[in-house]
């Protein structure tokens, strides 16, 4: 259980890194080392699993920020990357303002693999959107269409793998003893999330270009 003070401190680094994201997205760095940082989060963390023999519940890549920090790293520019960036932006969030970390005493590989790899994604994500974003892009039908699916997919593989991926079989804050409310609640959530950042991005990106007009 973190204290105040980590809490107050994981989400102040969050804030920061989302201001240092915005001002240096175009010094290739800057991106090359969150990248890295990212790739080395990811060999670490699955070394870690594959040598302790984790069963498949677990040692998966199916939770949404994972889903996405393999998407940022590997996925080419589109639709699908602009959405799972939206996504990895809403997931990092939710994971920091209520962190659910491995149950290993500090300091532990899994607790740093969660903090650095959330922030690495995070960085990414916001890299990505400020370089490529397109306002055109999503419909709320297809945000909506593709969290479904994509929590539908992960629920077949929680039962296939008696895992907990994407929190749908017990989710933090509400009673997990319904599995369609969970599946309901969640995706509601999280498409509100996209849809709000999705809109948020886009105001960005109308301001931004109307600057680039006046300075003309």
């Amino acid at each position: 259980m973190l204290t105040l003070f980590w809490h107050v401190s994981l989400l102040a680094v969050m804030l920061i890194l989302i201001v240092f994201s915005y001002k240096y997205y175009s010094n290739q760095r800057f991106v090359r080392f969150f990248q890295f940082l990212q790739i080395l989060q990811l060999i670490s963390l699955y070394s870690w699993y594959s040598w302790g023999h984790f069963p498949l519940g677990e040692s998966l890549p199916l939770y949404h920020c994972r889903i996405c920090m393999f998407a940022m790293l590997l996925l080419p520019t589109g639709k699908i990357k602009q959405y799972l960036a939206l996504l990895g932006i809403g997931g990092v969030t939710m994971a920091l303002i209520y962190p659910v970390m491995d149950a290993y005493q500090f300091p532990h590989l899994t607790i740093f693999s969660y903090v650095i790899g959330h922030y690495a994604l995070l960085v990414n994500c916001l890299v990505y959107l400020l370089k490529h974003y397109d306002s055109s892009a999503l419909t709320l039908r297809q945000i909506a269409g593709w969290t479904f699916g994509l929590n539908l997919f992960l629920i077949f593989a929680n039962v296939l793998t008696k895992g907990n991926y994407g929190m749908l079989m017990d989710p933090p804050l509400i009673s997990g003893h319904l599995l369609w409310l969970n599946y309901l609640v969640i995706s509601l959530v999280l498409v509100t999330v996209i849809c709000l950042l999705n809109g948020l991005f886009g105001q960005l990106f109308e301001r931004t270009r109307e600057n680039i007009t006046v300075e003309k």
